[in-house]
């Protein structure tokens, strides 16, 4: 079945997920208008938003305060949350460097790691040379079941 498609771009980047994330494990201070201070532990960020953890009690909408390594202390507005996970925008996207360097101090910078409180973990292949092996004998172990059956019968 062959099935053809055409996409458009619509001119327009949508302001979601347009940056480029980077997964990650960092503690960083923050406050809110309520509480002077929060502990901020940021799951990914891009130059524009950030995925952050805490438990202040932060409604969509609200504006809070991170201080980010050698960045300093940025303003952003949550725009979705769920549970202690919440969704952050910047109000001025970070630089490049700043990005950098909140990628270089968190000690967990991959994407193998748990992310957004889900469980997956990306698996570890085998080197080619077993993997073929693997393929090669479950088709030679199948075969010789069919074979057998044909026999049998």
């Amino acid at each position: 079945m062959v099935l053809l498609a055409h996409l458009e771009s619509s001119g327009v980047q949508p302001d979601r997920r347009a940056s480029e994330r980077h997964f990650l494990k960092l503690r960083v201070p923050g406050s809110t208008p309520a509480e002077a201070s929060v502990v901020v532990l940021i799951h990914d960020l891009s130059r524009t938003g950030l995925l952050i953890e805490t438990s202040a009690n932060l409604a969509v909408g609200a504006d809070l305060e991170i201080d980010l390594p050698q960045t300093g202390v940025r303003q952003a507005r949550v725009v979705w949350n769920g549970g202690h996970y919440f969704g952050c925008q910047f109000h001025e996207a970070i630089s490049k460097g700043g990005l950098s360097a909140a990628i270089l101090k968190s000690p967990e910078a991959h994407p193998s790691e748990p992310v957004y409180g889900d469980t997956w973990v990306e698996e570890e292949k085998y080197p080619l040379r077993t993997r073929a092996a693997i393929i090669i004998g479950l088709a030679l172990a199948s075969w010789a079941i069919v074979l057998t059956l044909f026999v049998l019968l």
